[in-house]
């Protein structure tokens, strides 16, 4: 089934609109909500338990953009991704992992919500407090991420004094390759995609020689494949990090 022609570059709002029309046409009992903060990002609803998923495609579009002549596979794999997601099996601790997300986020989240729960209670995602402008919301990563409600993660057994710990060891499990490039007087960590933001809690990142002797360093996550670093806290090295944490974010 092929659903658009490759003409030059397609967007990331039209890539998911194509994406979101597949699934509903294969699976029209699914509500797809379209976020308003990330334009390759899918809030899917319309299970019997009544759980939400929120459907990234960032890496499917990466792939797309790097060989558009595998778009029907990457779209048949994106739909078994989310009937997957859809199965609602029980929460396994050993995928649980930490993702570092904006208040804006999770506002948009819960606004979706008719009735949107109380931060904090069962029926809410797992959030943790960072700072004024991020948070560290819970997920469950399989092949993609499902933010399932707090109860989900209790019934696993999981309790606020160890949560941090295991979904730091499941985040060092998934990102055992990570490689620091020089960008214009800063550092840029890869770790291969989803999961650099989320190594800002990671205190072996901060533990690098690069950073540990430093008095001060800068850091900054733009986007969720993104961490940014600094030792640099001149003027000079500060207003060239910011120019680059500002192109990550626009684009």
């Amino acid at each position: 089934m092929r659903i658009f022609k490759w003409r030059g570059r397609v967007s990331k709002q039209e890539f998911r609109r194509q994406c979101v029309e597949r699934l509903q046409a294969e699976a029209p009992q699914v509500q797809c909500t379209l976020s308003d903060t990330d334009e390759l990002e899918v809030t899917v609803s319309g299970s019997v338990a009544g759980n939400q998923s929120i459907v990234s495609l960032h890496r499917a579009y990466a792939e797309f953009e790097q060989d558009p002549s595998q778009r029907d596979d990457i779209l048949e794999r994106f739909m078994g991704l989310v009937t997957r997601q859809r199965e609602e099996l029980p929460l396994d601790t050993a995928h649980v992992v930490p993702m570092i997300k904006t208040r804006g986020w999770l506002n948009d989240q819960y606004a979706r919500d008719a009735n949107p729960p109380v931060l904090g209670s069962d029926d809410a995602f797992w959030v943790d407090e960072y700072n004024d402008e991020l948070v560290v919301v819970y997920a469950e990563h399989r092949e993609g991420f499902s933010y399932r409600p707090r109860s989900d993660f209790a019934a696993a057994g999981l309790s606020q004094s160890d949560i941090r710990a295991r979904s730091l060891h499941n985040l060092r499990t998934r990102t055992t390759k990570r490689e620091f490039s020089p960008v214009n007087g800063a550092w840029l960590l890869n770790a291969e995609g989803a999961f650099e933001a989320s190594l800002l809690l990671d205190d072996e990142v901060w533990r690098n020689h690069r950073f540990r002797d430093a008095p001060e360093v800068l850091a900054a996550v733009p986007e969720r494949d993104c961490l940014f670093a600094s030792t640099d806290t001149s003027p000079l090295g500060i207003w060239n990090l910011a120019t680059l944490v500002d192109h990550g974010f626009r684009t």
